[in-house]
Formats: structure tokens, C-alpha cells, sequence
């Protein structure tokens, strides 16, 4: 597999901070499954108390003040994982996790992170059953899909992105990837896109000419029916972007000419991350793309088993009260 670039990381935790942190995660009681709101007050008074590594906290503010259309992307390395996880069950891999996991650090590191960068978790009723923490794994009854339980590839897309609710940042942490198996994480920034379209080609995808399906795990995998995705351009604002790779289509045959230019050049611009245990990546949903690619498999069992924790996010809940569970602050119906 050709690869343009690697991202370079933004900051790289030292093994004593690494320490520190998992530490800190390890004294938390409450179960973010069970207990979300109690688990957020805990990870919240490991920053209040002090319990964080400062240099840490400090890269994070600096980072949570960057500008995001330039910088769509967050990259930290050598995080704390929760250790000696056993493989999930391919079938179930959302009951096989609140089986046998029993300790919640990489949980308390993306709440953390999202919380110092000023970010919301939410939930979504179709998704996981509405958890905020969320797995890329793959499960055999959705492998073939364009969702987060896929075996393959994941095509460039920003998440939900014809859903009437679209977060803000999507934030990732692998948990467990096999070197020897080219698996990526792709990412685009849409700048970059932008500005590689003449000004005749951005009015064309200004116009309300493409339809792009609700996403795979929210239609087949959820119990609310969110009917149909509703026409949409492909660019608007003035960065954002609202594409899915082989999913978006074009009203008419200009349309989607423009479809297949958008996938050209979104493959000329990529970078690629094989990500490790331990990396995160934060992803400005709003000025940025990304996907997963599939190159060779020297060990296809394993591919499996690779695993990604993730959460989605948005920089304010109040739009979207009325779209929240009945009670809730953080679940959307749908």
C-alpha cells in the first residue's frame, strides 16, 4: 500500500507520566457503563485533586486553543490501556466487553482528553445501545458493513454525516493492533480538498444535488427509526465537507461526476497512520475526514481482534436538547 505520510505526534507521554496517569485511572470505582455520570465526576476530581501529569494537562490546553481548520487533527502517543484484556466474542463483541473487562482506564483517558479539550461525549440510542464509549471491533453480523464493527476497509467519510445530530470531534484510541497486518487509519483535511477544486466545481458542490444514506450502524444495528437521509451539498460553510466514499451519489450524471472527483482527490491528499496501542487521534469531524484501509494481512486471524475504543463528541449540547433521550444530557434519540 502506497503511504503519502505519517502524522507527527503532538505530544508523547514519558513512561513516568504513563504511569502516573494509569494510576490515577486505576482508583476510579464507577463503571462507565452503569455509571456514566459518577464516572465522569471521578475522572473530573483526578484534575481538580491534582492527580493528572501537569506537563500533560498543559499540552492539552495548548492543544484545545489550536485553530482547527489548518489542525483538524490531535495525535498523543504511549497513553495507559487497560492490560490483559482477553479477546472479545466476535458475535457480541459490545456484551463480550462488559464481561471481561473490568477496569476502566482507557475509558477514563478519553474522557479526560475530551474534557480538558472542550469537548462533550455523547451517546447515541442506535449505537452501542446509547454507550459513550464506543469499539471499533469487528463483529461477524455487521462485518461487511461501512460501520465501526466492519472487518474491512472503512471508506473516507466524516462520521455521521447526514445525521441530524453530526459530532463535532471523533476521538480514538487503539487498544490493541498487530504490526505485521497493514491495517490504517486515513485522514484528509478538508482544506486541502477545497483548495484543490476550481471555483466552477465549488459552486456545483454548493448545490443540494447528492444523497448519502444514514450510517450502517445506525440503521442496522439500532431500534429507532431515523427515516430517510434527506438531499444534501457536498460542500458548505465554508470548510465543512458531507461525503461518505461509495455511498454519497449524485442526483444526475454532473453530480456525480463531482462524487468521483471528490473520492479522486480525497486518495491524492491522504495521510496514513498504522496505528499501536497506546495512540490516540482526535479528528475535528467538521474540517477533516477519515477512514480505515485494508492492505496486506499477514495474519488475517488477527484482524480480528484489533481494537479501537472511541468516543464522539460535540463543543456544546444545547442544540441538540431536543433531540436528547427523555432526562438525559448526553443521549440522542436516534
Amino acid at each position: 500500500m502506497a503511504i503519502k505520510s505519517e502524522m507527527q505526534p503532538d505530544y508523547v507521554l514519558s513512561e513516568l507520566e504513563k504511569e502516573v496517569l494509569k494510576n490515577a485511572m486505576l482508583s476510579i470505582l464507577a463503571d462507565p457503563y452503569r455509571q456514566y455520570k459518577s464516572f465522569c465526576y471521578q475522572v473530573e476530581e483526578l484534575i481538580r485533586k491534582g492527580k493528572i501529569p501537569a506537563g500533560f494537562l498543559k499540552a492539552l490546553n495548548e492543544l484545545s486553543l489550536r485553530e482547527k481548520v489548518s489542525y483538524p487533527f490531535v495525535f498523543i502517543k504511549n497513553l495507559p490501556i487497560d492490560e490483559n484484556v482477553p479477546k472479545f466474542d466476535n458475535e457480541n463483541p459490545i456484551q463480550s466487553k462488559y464481561q471481561l473487562k473490568k477496569t476502566f482506564i482507557a475509558e477514563g483517558c478519553l474522557y479526560l482528553i475530551g474534557k480538558v479539550l472542550n469537548q462533550i461525549p455523547i451517546g447515541y440510542l442506535n449505537v452501542n445501545g446509547g454507550d459513550v464509549f464506543q469499539d471499533i471491533y469487528p463483529q461477524r453480523s455487521l462485518k461487511d458493513t461501512q460501520s465501526q464493527k466492519a472487518l474491512g476497509p472503512i471508506f473516507f467519510h466524516k462520521d455521521l454525516a447526514n445525521h441530524f445530530v453530526r459530532p463535532d470531534f471523533v476521538n480514538m484510541l487503539s487498544m490493541r493492533s498487530h504490526g505485521e497486518n497493514e491495517i490504517y487509519t486515513t485522514f484528509v483535511k478538508n482544506i486541502d480538498v477545497i483548495n484543490s477544486f476550481s471555483e466552477f466545481e465549488i459552486e456545483r458542490l454548493r448545490q443540494a444535488k447528492f444523497h448519502t444514506p444514514f450510517d450502517d450502524l445506525t440503521t442496522k444495528a439500532g431500534s429507532y427509526d431515523v427515516g430517510e437521509a434527506s438531499l444534501h451539498p457536498i460542500i458548505s460553510d465554508d470548510y465543512d465537507i458531507r461525503y461518505f466514499e461509495n455511498r454519497t451519489k449524485g442526483i444526475d450524471e454532473e453530480a456525480q461526476q463531482l462524487v468521483e472527483l471528490v473520492k479522486s482527490r480525497l486518495h491524492e491528499l491522504k495521510s496514513c497512520v498504522q496505528m499501536v496501542a497506546g495512540d490516540f487521534i482526535g479528528v475535528a469531524n467538521n474540517y477533516s475526514v477519515h477512514g480505515k484501509e485494508v492492505g496486506a494481512l499477514q495474519f488475517p486471524e488477527l484482524a480480528w481482534e484489533r481494537w479501537t475504543m472511541k468516543t464522539v463528541n460535540v463543543s456544546s449540547i444545547e442544540p441538540y436538547r431536543d433531540k436528547m433521550v427523555a432526562g438525559s444530557d448526553y443521549l440522542i434519540q436516534g
